[in-house]
């Protein structure tokens, strides 16, 4: 990390791959000890297991699958439990859906809500009023740089991912008085399952955009450590993020529309 990190503790959803799993290794590696969730219990011990031996540091697993309101009960009791207080929060599990909404199946749909949307607001929610009450916490937001634009081919997707960030925002500026911290992050095109998931990976589209999870992971991490509102991994996807609020709406919706329907021509 470039900076020392002021967490003791965290809990990281959709810790098994990806941004969450970087978010571990990182954590691990500054002497955080971690509660890691995600739905695979074996990749959760298989990570755990390196963490420990590699790092030395405590590693909880609780598998969960957020989509499922037991699961969320779960992970919102461990959030809320104040005899093990957790100093950071990582809402980072998260899911992917392409194509046109008019044939996507309903409750498939309704599913990618309650993952990207609903289960990040209630375990905020879990979470906030122990750190409000020490004084002490950091909620950090994975949403996404598709949250600031219409997209086309993946309506319900960045649906979910603005209202992560204009909830974390909002929610920001209540706590702002209270030594807590609430950070929502936007990265662009991340080298994760994702892109198998909607589609995306072998389109080609976006070369230029593809970032580590790895330097996503160590940018919000230090973006959350230092009480920022809001970040934008990458220079490149700063710039997009300035633009796609300054353009006129429609145009940003044509143009999205123009490049979604190019990697669905070739996907």
């Amino acid at each position: 990390m470039a900076m020392p990190l002021p967490f003791r503790s965290a809990l990281v959803t959709g810790a098994s791959s990806g941004i969450g799993a970087a978010m571990a290794q990182l954590l691990a590696g500054v002497g955080v000890d971690l509660v890691l969730v995600a739905r695979s219990a074996e990749k959760l011990e298989t990570l755990a297991a390196e963490l420990r031996e590699g790092h030395g540091v405590s590693v909880d697993v609780l598998p969960a699958d957020l989509s499922d309101p037991a699961g969320m009960k779960k992970v919102e009791t461990r959030l809320a439990d104040d005899s093990r207080p957790l100093d950071l929060l990582v809402n980072n599990a998260a899911g992917g859906m392409f194509g046109k909404f008019a044939e996507l199946d309903a409750d498939d749909s309704t599913r990618l809500v309650t993952l990207n949307a609903i289960a990040p607001m209630r375990l905020t929610r879990a979470a906030l009023p122990g750190m409000i009450q020490r004084e002490r916490g950091w909620v950090l937001i994975v949403s996404s740089l598709g949250a600031l634009q219409p997209a086309p081919l993946f309506a319900v997707y960045t649906a979910t991912k603005a209202f992560l960030t204009n909830f974390s925002e909002s929610v920001h500026e209540e706590v702002r008085d209270s030594s807590v911290v609430v950070t929502v992050a936007m990265p662009g095109f991340t080298k994760t399952a994702m892109g198998d998931q909607t589609g995306v990976a072998d389109s080609g589209a976006g070369a230029l955009l593809w970032d580590s999870p790895e330097n996503v992971a160590r940018i919000a991490l230090t973006a959350c450590a230092l009480g920022r509102a809001t970040i934008v991994p990458g220079t490149l996807n700063s710039a997009i993020a300035t633009t796609s609020k300054l353009s006129p709406r429609g145009l940003m919706r044509r143009l999205s529309g123009m490049t979604t329907g190019r990697m669905s021509a070739n996907s």
